[in-house]
Order: structure tokens, then sequence, then C-alpha cells
């Protein structure tokens, strides 16, 4: 039944986006990666500027307040609940380009304005509106690449998409660690620090304005022509309006309002059973590096490491973790989608427990935190991209976003949580609790994404016949 269904499909959409889906990797697709990857660079560049500056503003700013601290780092992971939940419905409504451009123009006026703020709530205000920005610019960059980046290179080019992520994180906190060794814990560094924050999302915008509008989406809008236009410039072949109509009619929700057709795969028993356990999952695996990323400078000195020496470990954390991406993105069409969420995700939990055992000795527990942080992004640049690969072109964008949601909220938690169970029982009880989680996290994504994550050499468009039907 499945293949007849496959058959009809392949037939009936003709050229349609086929061409997308064959197309040869080109110099445009390596242009859109890299224009997705400035937004996922500013992300982590912006959360962890409050990491690389922890031994500055936690003084300055917060008059030594760990409490502001917390409720700063973990403020942007609210704002992006926010964020990601709303763009990604209004993406899918109003079009991917229109909020790939608009979302990085206010994270630069907002950075701008963070680097001369009075006071901590100010400060945190500033904080939760860059989330609610930053966290709704994935319910855009995901889709997009899903759906035009070529079938086979579709895996790498959204993992290329994590890398950028990465490199954020890791160059914002050199720079952090830069300043504390040429000027000190000085007012004038958190600063500095923020204000740079505006840099890559202005570059960022420049880029953006050259990439044209997803058209998948444009022909669920019914604007043919326009699919048609932006098809040959990324295949350099033309495709009929009928082909295009014919694709666009045999995919979930033809023939209704775009409205109904939302309506009609969010009711779907399908989509409730798939994208539970996905949230579930990405919650409890980026729980682990998305409290550490930003609290591991202070953590790190709870181990009896300098203040320097913390922040450029804690660089090191990030680093690996573009090693990881790296290896994701290369390896992902060949070894698979699940068996690289698995072992990522049952590794990375299983680091977390062993460190309640290694805490005393901080090159031990350091070299755990290594192994987190690999594994950690292992696994999630998977179950990341599986809510831009896994569900319909018509929610697409909103599947991004609840998934980036709970990502979200995990880092939001954790950071929360983190001084509250090194209170209550100190890094053992904090790693044990960790790992506990980890472990629930593995079970959801064994039982209930796994079955139905194996989706290398598909396209989309398969991809949502296979698992919603037509």
């Amino acid at each position: 039944m499945l293949i007849n269904k496959l058959f009809v499909i392949f037939i009936m959409s003709g050229q349609g986006f086929r061409v997308l889906d064959e197309a040869p990797y080109s110099s445009l697709h390596r242009f859109i990666v890299i224009v997705a990857s400035t937004g996922t660079f500013t992300d982590l560049y912006a959360i962890l500027a409050l990491s690389a500056t922890t031994f500055s503003i936690l003084p300055f700013l917060f008059k030594g307040s760990t409490t502001l601290f917390a409720l700063a780092g973990s403020i942007i992971f609210l704002g992006a609940l926010v964020g990601t939940f709303t763009f990604g419905w209004l993406t899918d409504l109003f079009g991917r380009r229109l909020i790939l451009i608009f979302d990085l123009a206010i994270v630069a006026i907002l950075a701008l304005i963070s680097a001369f703020v009075a006071t901590a709530y100010e400060f945190i205000l500033i904080r939760f509106l860059i989330g609610v920005i930053t966290g709704g610019d994935y319910a855009v960059t995901l889709p997009i690449l899903a759906e035009m980046l070529p079938k086979r290179q579709r895996g790498r080019g959204m993992s290329y998409a994590w890398f950028g992520f990465v490199m954020g994180g890791f160059v914002v906190l050199l720079f952090g660690y830069a300043l504390y060794r040429i000027i000190g814990p000085t007012p004038y560094e958190w600063r500095i620090v923020f204000g740079s924050v505006a840099i890559p999302a202005i570059i960022g915008i420049l880029l953006r304005a050259k990439v044209p509008e997803s058209p998948r989406w444009l022909a669920k809008r019914g604007r043919i022509d326009e699919a048609i236009e932006v098809i040959k410039k990324l295949t350099g072949q033309t495709v009929t309006a009928e082909e295009i109509r014919h694709a666009a009619d045999h995919l979930v929700g033809r023939g209704r309002t775009l409205a109904s057709q939302i309506l009609e795969v969010l009711t779907k028993p399908a989509f409730v059973i798939l994208i539970v356990p996905l949230m579930i999952a990405d919650f409890a695996f980026d729980l682990i590096p998305g409290a550490l990323a930003t609290l591991n400078p202070f953590i790190f000195t709870l181990l009896g490491i300098k203040a320097a020496t913390a922040l450029l470990m804690s660089a090191l954390f990030i680093g690996v973790q573009g090693i990881s991406t790296l290896i994701v993105a290369l390896t992902v069409e060949k070894i698979g989608r699940v068996k690289l969420m698995l072992v990522g995700g049952l590794i990375e939990s299983l680091a977390a427990l062993a460190v309640a055992f290694v805490y005393h000795n901080a090159l031990l527990a350091f070299a755990c935190a290594l192994i987190i942080s690999i594994f950690a992004f292992i696994v999630l640049p998977v179950t990341r991209n599986y809510g831009g690969e896994l569900f319909p072109t018509v929610v697409r964008g909103g599947s991004s976003g609840l998934v980036t949601t709970a990502d979200r909220v995990a880092s939001a938690v954790g950071i929360y949580i983190t001084p509250i169970l090194l209170t209550l029982g100190g890094v053992p009880m904090l790693f044990i609790v960790f790992g506990i989680i980890g472990i629930i996290g593995f079970i959801f994504a064994l039982v209930g994404v796994a079955p139905k994550g194996k989706i290398e050499g598909m396209s989309v468009d398969e991809v949502e016949t296979k698992l919603f039907g037509t």
C-alpha cells in the first residue's frame, strides 16, 4: 500500500518538486546553508555572551546575585518559548523569507541597546526580547533548508547549520576569555561583549536579503509562477505550472484553505504520536548541555579551577561540539539519523551519571563534561532537524517551532534547577538528575521516534506521504 502511494505521488507530481530533490548541490544551496547559519551563530553567541562575561557581569551589574544571574541566563530561553511557538505558525501563514530577514534586524537593535542598560532588570528584559526573536529564527531556517536542499544533501546541509550554532558559542567564549585577559573583569568587558552580538546579526541581514522564498510554500499558496522561478534558480531547470499544481495537490491538505490544512494535520493522531516523544527526547538531550553551556565557568570554579582557565575550558566544551556537528553532517545519510540519535543520547546520559563518581577529580570531571558535549551534539542536530524533516509542509514551521520550544524549555529549566541541585546535593546530585532525565529521553527516542525516523534518501514530500498520507 505504501509503495503504491509513493508511486502515485511520483507520477502525478511530474517534474514538480522532484527537480528540487534530485538537483546537484549548487553554490546557491551552499549560500542558503550559510545564510541559515548566520541565525544559529547569532543565537548561541547571544546566549553564551552571559557565560563569557560571568566574572564581570556578576559583580558589576548583578551585584553578586547568582539568582539574578541565573534569571538572566534562563530568561532568554523563556523568551524563545514565545518566539519558537508563534513564529513557527507565522512562518507557515506568511512565508519563510519575510521572517528570515525581519528577525535578525531586531536582534541587532536589541543587542546594541543591551550594551547600554543601567540596571539588571533592564538587561533581563532585553534578554527576554532577544530570546523571542532568536528562538523564532529556527522556525524559519529549518523549514527553508528542508524544503530547498536536495534530498541526498538535506541532512548534511541542515547539520552544517548547527555547526554555525556551536561556532557562535565558541567564538563568544574565546572573545570573553581574551577580553578578560586584556582588561580584566571590568564593567566595560560585559558591555563590549553584549554589544558585539549585533555584528553577526548585521552580517546575516545583508546576506538574507538575497535568499528566495521556498517554492514548496509558494506552491501551497497558489503562487505558481513564483515557485517556478525559484525552482529554476535552484536547479537550472524549468517546470510547468501543471506539474507544480500536481505536486502541491498531492501533499497533505489539498483543496482547502491554508488554515484548514494546518488544522487537519494538527488533529491527526499521527502528528501527536510523533511530535510528543520527539519534544520529550529533545528536551532530555538538551537539558545537560543547555545548562552547562551557560553555567560552566561558575561550575568549573566550584571544582577549584581559576576564572580565566574556566572560561577557556568552557570554550573548549563548546568547541568540541563543532567536531560533533561536522561528524553528523558528513555521516548522517550513511550511518542514519536513528543510529546517531540513539548512540549520541545514550552515551551523553551515561557520561552525565559518571560525573557523580569522578567529580572530586577536576580533570576526570572535565573529561566527562567533554564526552557529554561531544555526544550531545551527535544527537541534538538529528532531533532538532527532525522538526523540519518529519512533518508536512503546511505545518513545517510550526513543528520546527514546537521542537525548538522543547529545546529552549530544557535550557531554561537546566539553568534554573542547577543552583538548586548544587545546593541540595552538590555536583553528584546535579549530574545524577541530568543522567536520569537523559535516560528517559533515550527511551522516548527509541520507542516514539526511531520507528519513524529512517528517512535517508527520501524527499520531504515522500516523508510526508509515508507518515501522514495524502
